[in-house]
């Protein structure tokens, strides 16, 4: 990665999330850091929720 950045997070609601942004652009672009985009998202674990 250039400067960017990545987040593991394990048992969100039975899956396994990982999110990653590959520079410093692209942080800055979802307000800095990965964290407020995985409090802000919404998961559905079940395929018959996927839209």
């Amino acid at each position: 990665m250039d400067g960017g950045a990545s987040l593991q997070i394990f048992n969100v609601q039975g899956m396994y999330v990982e999110m990653a942004a590959h520079d410093k652009a692209t942080l800055r672009q979802i307000g800095g850091n990965l964290d407020g985009l995985f409090r802000g998202a919404t998961f559905h674990p079940k395929i018959a929720d996927w839209r």
